[in-house]
């Protein structure tokens, strides 16, 4: 993939075309600069190359949703004459259109044979930055405690004895407000709530050490709990995606054939640019 020229120290000696090969691109590659310097026209340039030179899909992820997914297409359709491989997906789309893709689900890598643990702390991990997303690194890592106790509550809602292997975030949102009712000092909520029931001994103390706290401190960690969820609905398209749980084919070991939703493994396995 060609990414740029290195100047020469001789004004009569072209630049040196600089290119990575695909063994390279593991590596990450930052371009700095000021606005309107062209870091847009360069990544778009760059898009066109890698179209060019390498085999599979190539992913262009615009967080700004500005106009360089128009400026790409042109410049594809300039260079190689169509746009039959490019496929692009604004998100969410002109009718609030949202990718139908499960996130609170591990069946898939159940099936496909992964640990139950690890495809649990896969989620817990994909939720975490997430969160970053939303609420910013800062206030994310500031309330230690209350991201203890929803890393617990998420791992909870997966139990393989008490638990689901998919779910939407709504649940999440159910068991947090009962285990808040379960710390409240008047008796008639109390008596509402209720800690989530598992299997693992471990997780269960670790969830009702909480309850047994200062309860000013427990409050305030639960408070923040139940803000990184909320925090989320607050987000139209993201809580629409937290909710989505397609169909499951228990004999063949997929996804029903009728759910609607993105299909990732297809994007990846074709040629095209998105």
């Amino acid at each position: 993939m060609h990414i740029g020229y290195a100047e020469t120290a001789v004004d009569s000696r072209p630049d040196i075309p600089i290119r990575l090969n695909a063994g390279q691109l593991t590596h990450h590659i930052l371009r700095a600069a000021t606005t309107g310097a062209g870091k847009t026209t360069t990544m778009i340039s760059d898009t066109l190359s890698a179209y060019e030179s390498f085999d599979g899909p190539i992913f262009v992820f615009d967080r700004k949703g500005g106009t360089m997914a128009e400026e790409y297409k042109k410049a594809h359709f300039k260079k190689f004459g169509n746009l039959d491989d490019v496929v692009h997906i604004p998100v969410p789309g002109p009718d609030d259109e949202v990718l139908a893709f499960p996130y609170f689900d591990i069946r898939p890598q159940l099936a496909a044979g992964v640990s139950r643990t690890v495809a649990v702390q896969e989620k817990v991990d994909r939720y975490n930055e997430l969160l970053v997303y939303v609420l910013g690194r800062e206030m994310t890592q500031q309330a230690f405690v209350a991201q203890e106790i929803l890393n617990n509550l998420i791992k909870a809602m997966f139990d393989p004895v008490y638990g689901r292997d998919a779910w939407p975030i709504e649940d999440l949102f159910q068991v947090a407000f009962k285990m808040q009712q379960k710390g409240s000092e008047n008796e008639k909520i109390r008596a509402q709530g209720e800690m989530p029931s598992v299997s693992d001994t471990t997780l269960g103390l670790s969830l009702t050490r909480h309850l047994h706290a200062d309860k000013q401190r427990f409050r305030s960690s639960i408070d923040a709990v139940m803000n990184r969820i909320t925090k989320l609905a607050e987000r139209d398209f993201i809580w629409r995606i937290l909710n989505f749980v397609p169909e499951w084919n228990d004999e063949r070991g997929c996804y029903a054939d009728q759910s609607p939703m993105f299909d990732i493994q297809y994007r990846i396995s074709s040629p095209q640019t998105r």
